[in-house]
């Protein structure tokens, strides 16, 4: 069944957020490209380093008795994870990647006639899993630059328009925000959990890694979450971990909501070789540390290239960039994608048609971006600034 969108409320009592009906998809659902060695994946958000882990892999297949099966709820994981975190066993949940985390909290929380929210852009699984199962989705729809002039964009702040979690059994956000970068300040994460009442905070932390002080250790924003019953935080090792392969997840939160989500989950879903392999990168912490450093510097590097190009960016905690193409969206990625690279095609604001996400890589990969892009752009009669021009030659 087709979801249904149904637009703002006008009128005295209109609302700056739209209401999508339950359905099998949700609306503007990306689409998904398989791995293709000649492509440069600047779309994907995962780590281009392979974590020396991988040079342990004979070894790791045989300690993980691929004959037998594993632990029913990851509890070797489990346990390694809460001791790195400080926190008692039944306060973590792992999983066969943080989607699943999130795919179980739609169902250990929404059905019909029960309601989801999220921003948007935001990330289109959010969606997704509230509509399978029979949920409706209030999506607030957020314009990153309306109050911004040009080359004065900052952090992206999310609105708490009066009303907005009203009835709302659990609001889907993730931090640093999946397309925009922003990060989640704490007085509005207290805002959100107590405003929710008898709903859930979900807290993505899907890239929280590259903007924690520690990356190693606890998150910044757990002990606020804390202070309440209703939040859950997820984690992954698919991103600065560099496992994204193995599709391992992680959350934290209060035990009866670890308990209730245990509930609803199948046993097995986190194979042994991932569990292992994930033991094993817990025990090399100097790979995470590095590669966050590396997108540090990197990510200077790509926003400085693309807004010399035109491209409005945002200011980002993450290892992606939220853009403004100088020129037609659609064509600006089409253009790339003949030529090998791929970036993310975000859901349209007000004021853009097609705005992109594009992926921290390494220095050779943003080269590589950069001369696509001043093709890209003289085709279509975008003038590229004379010191690109010169450099590239």
């Amino acid at each position: 069944m087709a979801s249904s969108r149904a637009g703002p409320a006008r009128g005295p009592t209109a609302t700056p957020w739209q209401e999508v009906g339950p359905g099998l998809l949700p609306p503007e659902s990306p689409v998904y490209f398989d791995r293709d060695p000649k492509l440069l994946r600047l779309d994907q958000n995962t780590n281009p380093l392979a974590p020396s882990v991988v040079k342990e892999v004979a070894r790791i297949v045989e300690r993980a008795q691929l004959q037998r099966y594993g632990s029913a709820r990851g509890g070797r994981l489990r346990k390694a994870l809460a001791e790195r975190a400080g926190l008692p066993e039944d306060q973590v949940i792992v999983g066969n990647g943080s989607d699943e985390l999130l795919d179980t909290v739609a169902r250990a929380y929404l059905g019909p006639g029960r309601r989801a929210a999220m921003y948007r852009p935001g990330y289109d699984l959010h969606a997704f899993f509230a509509l399978r199962e029979g949920a409706s989705v209030r999506e607030l729809l957020v314009e990153p630059f309306s109050t911004l002039p040009p080359g004065r964009e900052g952090p992206f702040v999310f609105p708490d328009p009066p009303g907005f979690l009203e009835e709302v059994d659990v609001l889907f956000h993730s931090a640093p925000h999946n397309p925009l970068g922003s990060r989640l300040p704490r007085e509005q994460l207290h805002r959100w959990a107590t405003a929710l009442e008898d709903g859930v905070l979900v807290v993505d932390e899907a890239y929280a890694e590259f903007c924690e002080r520690e990356p190693t250790g606890p998150g910044e924003l757990w002990s606020a979450g804390a202070e309440h019953a209703n939040v859950f935080f997820t984690r992954t090792f698919s991103k600065a971990w560099g496992l994204a392969g193995l599709r391992v997840g992680w959350g934290v939160a209060p035990s009866p909501v670890i308990g209730r989500l245990e509930r609803f989950r199948i046993p097995y879903t986190l194979d042994s070789f991932a569990e292992e392999l994930a033991l094993a990168a817990l025990e090399d912490p100097s790979f995470l540390e590095e590669s966050v450093r590396r997108v540090a510097v990197q990510r200077e590097v790509l926003e400085r290239g693309l807004r010399e190009r035109g491209f409005r960016t945002l200011p980002s905690s993450a290892n992606f960039l939220f853009c403004y193409p100088p020129t037609d969206g659609q064509k600006l990625w089409e253009g790339l994608r003949d030529r090998g690279i791929l970036v993310r095609r975000v859901s349209p604001t007000p004021s853009c048609r097609l705005p992109l996400r594009v992926t921290v890589g390494l220095a050779e990969d943003h080269e590589r971006l950069f001369e696509a892009l001043d093709e890209v752009l003289e085709a279509e009669g975008t003038p590229v600034p004379a010191p690109t021009r010169k450099r590239r030659r």
